[in-house]
């Protein structure tokens, strides 16, 4: 089976029989958040881009939630656990990679308003820069790009955070790589965005389990690259295995 029909097996596995596909909604998709992510990949993939902006919307609002749960001390920022220092703003990167997806501007401004406020709350300075990650650097400098405000002192937290990590696990270099793709976009680097795409398709190559089909076949991370950078006109036409060239359409 090509990965195209894998893909169209996956929506109509994904979508309740009795969904309303011309005004999608969460509860409409399995697995809630995460399935309308996965149908919008999937759409993406097949080149169906306005199929895709739709599920992107539905599903941003949803993984807001969870930042939102730790931002406000809901989780104990005295002895913050993993879950504080990742999950969180993996939700909110995913959050922000899907309202570009949805090319929908006042999404996008409302949900990076949100982020770059939680992101930056000093209670999470000593989980910053953790050798695990630095996701809330990564996320902290995504928000303020895209609001239009300096990221520079977040962005050299994570270059001279990064440059100390004696063997920086795969998922530094990430999210390294993802503020990287950031900073070229914003500085009009085209060849920066580039090769920090390659570098992520190679990390999302070397994973051993991937959460869904759809997040196996499609790399969310370089496509958001690729998108967000053409969205601010630079003409970054990478493909690859896992980039289709329906993002040139963004």
């Amino acid at each position: 089976m090509s990965q195209s029909s894998e893909l169209r097996e996956f929506i109509k596995k994904a979508i309740n029989e009795t969904a309303d596909t011309d005004s999608p909604r969460l509860e409409q998709v399995r697995r809630g958040r995460d399935g309308a992510r996965d149908v919008t990949l999937s759409y993406i993939y097949l080149d169906e881009i306005e199929k895709a902006k739709q599920w992107a919307s539905v599903a941003v609002p949803d993984y807001l939630k969870y930042c939102q749960f730790a931002a406000e001390h809901k989780l104990d920022p005295s002895s913050p656990p993993d879950i504080l220092v990742d999950q969180p703003w993996a939700d909110a990167i995913t959050a922000m990679q899907l309202a570009t997806f949805a090319s929908d501007d006042g999404l996008l401004s409302s949900v990076t308003e949100m982020v770059s406020e939680w992101a930056t709350l000093d209670f999470l300075d000593e989980c910053r820069g953790w050798e695990k990650n630095l996701r809330i650097e990564a996320a902290s400098i995504l928000a303020l790009f895209i609001l239009d405000e300096p990221y520079n002192n977040h962005y050299e937290t994570i270059q001279s955070k990064f440059d100390a990590m004696e063997s920086p696990t795969i998922y530094a270099q990430r999210d390294y790589h993802i503020a990287n793709a950031i900073v070229g976009t914003a500085s009009g680097e085209t060849e920066q965005v580039r090769k920090s795409c390659k570098y992520l398709d190679e990390y999302h190559e070397s994973l051993d389990e991937y959460e869904s089909t759809p997040m196996e076949i499609v790399n969310i991370n370089s496509c958001f690259c690729v998108a967000i950078a053409r969205q601010h006109g630079l003409d970054v036409n990478y493909t690859s295995d896992y980039v289709p060239d329906s993002l040139q359409s963004y």
